[in-house]
């Protein structure tokens, strides 16, 4: 029962069958079964689902569009830095547990992922399998310039596009950080991922594995169109943040 309840897994309590093997007649065949317990889980509506999904490409598809004109820029950027490939493409874990295409323009030197395991006496989250390290040398220049303001991630736009991804829910792991989950974790799973989530404008970078899995669960578990446009209208002030200091410093 608590495994069940803690994935919201549907369930029925039976009483012990034992007795049924007693009963005589056509009852013997069909006996009453009742159930002590029946728990139906958590389930999303149809509506609320497509509500999310046309709220994805209403903001989505406009976003690229705008978008276009600097992708291109910072595209040239990346090639002419080191002449290696502009995006980074890697396999995630995305709704139940299927694997995706995680798009996002790449910051680090080619052959990051082989300079990795020389890094790990560095990594600043020793509570999971997550990898942080501020400073770390595999980030190229352009790269640092990005992931300070976050346009890296905007490539996953196409995933939001495709419908691997959402604007918003639990940022979809690597298979060795799933690998590493407790049972109820998996909960997570159970939405699609999105680009930003409650960790993000909760701790982002400073938060533990823990922590980090504890939002995304409770984001499932009181998940609403509501939560999401709160989400995405923190995220937007985040991001606009230094854009904003910086325009009043000059007055």
């Amino acid at each position: 029962m608590d495994f069940c309840r803690t994935l919201s897994i549907g369930y029925f309590l039976m009483p012990h069958l034992a007795k049924a093997a007693k009963l005589r007649g056509w009852k013997r065949i069909f006996p009453p079964i009742p159930a002590l317990e029946r728990f139906p889980g958590n389930r999303d509506s149809l509506t609320n689902i497509s509500l999310k999904r046309l709220l994805d490409l209403f903001i989505a598809i406009p976003a690229l569009l705008l978008f276009l004109p600097l992708g291109l820029l910072i595209a040239l950027a990346i090639k002419l830095e080191d002449g290696g490939p502009v995006f980074y493409i890697t396999r995630r874990i995305g709704k139940n547990g299927r694997p995706m295409r995680f798009y996002k323009f790449r910051t680090m030197v080619v052959g990051a992922d082989g300079l990795k395991a020389q890094l790990l006496r560095f990594n600043e989250r020793q509570d999971g399998p997550l990898f942080k390290m501020r400073n770390d040398p595999r980030v190229t220049g352009v790269g640092r310039l990005l992931r300070k303001h976050s346009l890296d991630e905007f490539p996953q736009m196409l995933n939001v596009l495709q419908g691997s991804m959402s604007l918003v829910g639990p940022r979809p792991h690597l298979p060795e950080e799933v690998a590493a989950y407790h049972d109820g974790d998996y909960l997570r799973l159970e939405c699609i991922p999105g680009i930003v989530g409650l960790p993000q404008i909760v701790g982002r970078n400073t938060l533990g594995f823990k922590d980090w899995v504890g939002l995304d669960l409770k984001y499932r578990r009181t998940w609403s169109l509501v939560l999401d446009l709160w989400i995405i209208a923190r995220t937007l002030r985040i991001v606009l943040a230094p854009f904003m200091r910086s325009r009043g410093a000059g007055f």
